[in-house]
């Protein structure tokens, strides 16, 4: 029995070669992680360093961003996710922006996906 894996031409490609553990100066605006959308969309998530204990649905196979999570992040199916602002802690209900990020590409296979990591430093004077 074997296991059949589908990747996408462009997008599966595209994303596993541009999307890479990064590094980002907390305060960093508009950071795009390039990603287009496949035929069944994407899905982003986000396990994040300020709550490591839950993983919040950025977008879910819709080109939509969460609205609890609109002024974190911005879609876009033809670049991919913005980080709005890098940020390295919570305040409050809102997350950080640094974290584990994990991109789906198949609703019906799980398997194909891929993840990276945003590491957000402080820049002191």
């Amino acid at each position: 029995m074997g296991i059949n894996v589908y990747y996408y031409t462009g997008t599966y490609a595209q994303c596993m070669m541009s999307l890479v553990n990064s590094v980002l100066y907390e305060g960093t605006m508009n950071t795009m992680f390039d990603c287009t959308t496949g035929p069944n969309g994407t899905s982003w998530s986000v396990l994040p360093t300020s709550n490591s204990s839950r993983t919040y649905q950025i977008t879910k196979f819709n080109d939509s961003v969460s609205p609890a999570l609109n002024g974190f992040y911005a879609f876009n199916p033809n670049r991919g996710l913005v980080v709005l602002n890098a940020t390295t802690y919570a305040v409050g209900y809102n997350i950080s922006t640094a974290g584990f990020y994990m991109v789906s590409f198949d609703p019906l296979n799980a398997n194909n996906k891929t993840a990276f990591k945003l590491v957000v430093i402080r820049k002191y004077m």
